[in-house]
């Protein structure tokens, strides 16, 4: 699904750029650097490898080689006045309310939300295929 860039401040591109910069081009969580080539091991723990060791890993079944991409999170920190920060406010570039974080880090920090829209595209797909749903009384 493509980005909507209308919900974002105009100068998100370099909002984007300066938390990047500022986390060194590293994931804040796991310090995995942008754009390195890897493994996870049975931990999580990320493990760059050079060149050479990438075309002995890729004769190996065992290992899933991966490439770290940085992006950029909303945190949903609490603000200066003390009312509720929201992740899912696009508009909220507080710098630190945001994080520079690889896809694995930002992907499970959004787990929640992630299986919550599963779940509502799963059930809404099969209403429209006509399933019909239950009404439960307590």
């Amino acid at each position: 699904m493509p980005i909507d860039y209308s919900r974002y401040p105009k100068n998100w591109p370099e909002i984007s750029v300066q938390i990047r910069e500022r986390a060194g081009d590293c994931c804040e969580w796991c310090g995995a650097r942008n754009g390195a080539i890897g493994y996870r091991d049975k931990g999580g723990e990320f493990h760059e490898v050079t060149i050479y060791e990438l075309c002995d890993a890729l004769k190996l079944d065992s290992i899933k080689m991966t490439r770290i991409v940085l992006t950029v999170a909303r945190l949903g920190v609490p603000k200066a006045d003390g009312s509720p920060g929201d992740k899912h406010d696009k508009m909220d570039v507080r710098e630190e309310n945001l994080a520079a974080l690889c896809q694995r880090c930002h992907l499970s920090y959004d787990r929640d939300d992630h299986m919550r829209h599963a779940a509502e595209t799963r059930r809404r797909r099969r209403i429209e295929a006509g399933q019909m749903e239950l009404e439960l009384e307590l």
